[in-house]
């Protein structure tokens, strides 16, 4: 979330812009004047084609809407066979909306047009429709009656949500979060009353829906005004839950049930208004207008019935999917404001896409494109098939990027504006049949208590949710258009894993306000602790205290790093992420990127499970001072030991140590620890030590390794060797001693101490494995070289 103003200016300079690209709004009638659409709740058992125009009994749920009345449409165009003839047959749907291209015409709507039309597919009618259907709920009280252990921990969720107090505005200001926790309290109450039978937590949820969902305009403090995107979607989306609960089993009567219809519309009219007409959206191509269109669609799938249905429906799928797997998306996975909030916006979108997923069974069905609230590129207001979000190929893509950044306590890694927690994988095991996101949230206890908590959603897919099977891929793994190698040992709580950040495209361009100069930056994890942290992002008001470049793990010039930019632009600059290695004992990427007139070039390795390696390379036309940090989860008001060694440090956590061995070209290299803030949530700012090495020259380079044990008694000796232009370290543990070796390239021999054999290499980069007991040849890597070779003493 954030308060600012930038967006609402750019919205009303691009304001003519959009109105001249995108069609005019359909004549709806106010939510407020509007009444009740025919239910066709008698009970004569017989189609009242003036209802819904689809020759059934009017008892259809989402997986029953079948209204397809041309029997002879042999090649399947909704048309009479006569491919000459251009007028829309009036038994056909060509829209698909649910509505007669004939009725279409008597009604004044377009029939090519799935946005414009008196109703949603209105022989949908049955309550509860929205995340499953009333047997599908009764499970959900059966599994909890006979004490099913995931099920009782779900809805222990839900009982003590409903019973939280309602949360009343004050007088002379609106809060749209005192909004959207009403909306979740009457959520949560509708299912307890469902569950347990018990008309009070009924009543407390129809009162809060009737009563506490509205949007006062007059009463709207500055502050608020782009709250209403997120906060409102989230409302809107809990409100519908709500009303389909209670609706579905009889909780409400028909007066109660026309009350909350009329708020919950004029409510979604307000948003729609402010933030889609005027349009405000236009410069929130985020997360922000996905949770808004996600709630509206929402609504349009809950009262499908009302003049806004269609509308809300293809607003919805015109511009979620777009938002979240096309514009914030590049083509091989990733997301531009990053893991925090892809999370966050999955809290309002996968209730939307479940639901919507229960009607459309996978199919691709035609939207019209909503131009008014694209940014960009320019588009045009055209009918093409959107792919049911749920089977889409492109969200598998997404998942699949956001699940390789899983660190070994299950949580998710703090690039641009993130913090520390976990996804929603008990919901998305289920709902994609992914039995690795259900090891992940069986074996996590993160992620089995994660911070978004959709006990609503989860528990009606308790029994779809697939035996869990440790993830086959990697455990190393390449996500270039994302921006990100991950380096693994394995998949268990005590691997090491390491993170590489390179962004380029849309990964840096499309963050829009959540995106951090964090390029060429790394992390590191090992034996259950967070060692080498970003300093995440807390929440939106105190971002600037931990965003700025001197907050990441990269090298700063002159005591600048790449830009912060204005907001939306000009952040950081384009990295390129190349040469991944995922052998059985040594892994390694390398990021590169310019800035401050100075070329970066960035090695992270693993060697086997034991420590890290990190080469640096730095050239520049003239003499800077080059400031590389570490910024470390030790010391400060962290609950680590940072100990300043001459050469690095020692960082000693709960359950690990780790030593931090760094050395430089040319010489001269100070290194100094400060304190600096971090926030890895939205309890507040802390204190971490940063460690910094400052050295001033033309090009540089800088050789760091970082060993663990789990105590500081247990890690390896590391030691650096004169060795002329390179830079050399021994690391040797009981069962191996390793050389690491580190320089411009070129011819090179060399001879280690103590009784190993000669290495000869042109390489920049050389790991070598030997046994301590004989200097026998183990392992071997070479980077940036044509040939590597060792003589065994």
């Amino acid at each position: 979330m954030k308060k600012n103003w930038l967006p609402l200016i750019l919205a009303c300079l691009l304001l003519f812009s959009a109105f001249a690209c995108a069609e005019p709004d359909s004549d709806d009638s106010s939510a407020a004047d509007s009444t009740p659409a025919d239910d066709d709740d008698d009970d004569d058992n017989n189609n009242d084609d003036n209802d819904d125009n689809d020759n059934d009994d009017d008892n259809d749920t989402f997986a029953d809407d079948d209204d397809d009345d041309d029997d002879n449409d042999d090649d399947n165009d909704n048309d009479d066979d006569n491919d000459n003839d251009t007028t829309p047959d009036p038994l056909g749907d060509n829209d698909q909306d649910g509505i007669t291209n004939g009725q279409e015409v008597l009604d004044g709507t377009d029939p090519e047009d799935p946005g414009d039309a008196l109703m949603w597919h209105p022989e949908i009618s049955a309550y509860p429709r929205l995340l499953t259907d009333a047997a599908g709920w009764l499970q959900v009280e059966q599994k909890i009656e006979t004490a099913d252990p995931d099920a009782v921990r779900l809805f222990a969720r839900v009982q003590a949500q409903a019973d939280q107090p309602e949360q009343p505005q004050t007088p002379g200001e609106f809060h749209f979060g005192l909004v959207d926790t009403n909306a979740r309290i009457a959520a949560n109450a509708a299912l307890a009353a469902v569950v347990l039978d018990n008309d009070d937590y009924a009543q407390k949820a129809a009162t809060i829906l009737a009563t506490d969902i509205y949007f006062n305009y007059d009463e709207l403090l500055p502050s608020e005004w782009d709250y209403g995107t997120i906060l409102g979607g989230q409302a809107l989306t809990t409100s519908c839950v709500a009303f389909d609960l209670l609706m579905g089993f009889s909780f409400i009567n028909e007066a109660q049930a026309d009350e909350i219809r009329v708020a919950l519309l004029l409510f979604a009219q307000r948003l729609y208004d402010l933030y889609i007409t005027l349009p405000i959206g236009l410069g929130l191509q985020n997360n922000h207008l996905i949770k808004l269109t996600s709630g509206l669609g929402m609504l349009g799938l809950t009262f499908n019935r009302e003049r806004v249905a269609a509308k809300y429906v293809n607003l919805a799928l015109a511009t979620a999917p777009y938002l979240l797997l096309d514009f914030q998306m590049p083509a091989g996975g990733g997301q531009a404001e990053g893991p925090n909030y892809l999370d966050y916006t999955f809290q309002t979108f996968l209730y939307f896409a479940t639901a919507y997923h229960r009607y459309a069974q996978g199919r691709d069905l035609p939207y019209k494109n909503v131009c008014r609230i694209r940014l960009w590129p320019p588009c045009r207001p055209d009918v093409v098939p959107v792919p049911d979000p749920v089977t889409d190929p492109r969200l598998t893509l997404l998942l699949d990027w956001r699940f390789g950044l899983v660190m070994p306590d299950g949580g998710r890694p703090p690039l641009d504006d993130s913090n520390l927690g976990c996804g929603d994988y008990g919901v998305l095991a289920a709902l994609f049949e992914r039995a690795d996101y259900a090891w992940l949230y069986r074996s996590s206890p993160l992620c089995a208590e994660n911070t978004y908590d959709k006990a609503i959603l989860e528990l009606p897919l308790l029994d779809g949710l697939p035996e869990p099977e440790e993830p086959t891929i990697g455990p190393s793994l390449f996500l270039p258009d994302g921006g990100q190698a991950v380096l693994r040992s394995g998949w268990d709580p005590e691997a090491l894993y390491g993170l590489l950040n390179g962004e380029h495209g849309k990964a840096r361009l499309d963050g829009l306000g959540h995106e951090q100069p964090d390029n060429t930056s790394f992390m590191l994890y090992a034996r259950g602790e967070f060692f080498a942290v970003d300093s995440g992002y807390g929440h939106y008001d105190e971002r600037l205290r931990v965003a700025g470049p001197e907050h990441h793990n990269l090298i700063l010039v002159d005591g600048e790093g790449p830009p912060f930019g204005l907001y939306y632009l000009f952040v950081d600059v384009e990295a390129s992420l190349s040469e991944f290695t995922d052998a059985a004992r040594f892994h390694a990427a390398r990021v590169r990127a310019t800035y401050r007139g100075v070329d970066f070039d960035r090695r992270l390795l693993l060697i086997d499970d034991d420590y890290f390696v990190t080469a640096d390379r730095v050239q520049a036309p003239e003499a800077h001072e080059y400031t590389w940090l570490l910024h470390t989860k030790a010391g400060g008001t962290t609950n680590g030991v940072f100990t300043l060694l001459p050469d690095g440090a020692l960082l000693e956590r709960p359950n690990a140590a780790m030593r931090v061995k760094l050395a430089a070209q040319p010489e001269g290299m100070t290194l100094t620890a400060v304190d600096a803030e971090h926030a890895f949530d939205q309890s507040g700012l802390l204190t971490h030590a940063r460690l910094t090495a400052t050295l001033t020259a033309t090009d540089a380079r800088f050789l760091g390794v970082y060993p663990v044990a789990p105590a500081a008694a247990g890690l390896p000796a590391v030691e650096p060797i004169s060795a002329g232009d390179r830079l050399v370290f021994l690391v040797e543990a009981d069962d191996y001693r390793d050389v690491v070796i580190f320089g411009p390239g070129g011819d090179f021999t060399f001879v280690p101490p103590d009784g190993m054999g000669e290495i000869e290499t042109d390489a920049v980069f050389v790991w070598l494995r030997t046994d301590p007991a004989n200097f026998a040849l183990i392992d071997s890597a070479y980077l940036e070289g044509l040939y590597l070779n060792y003589t065994a003493p």
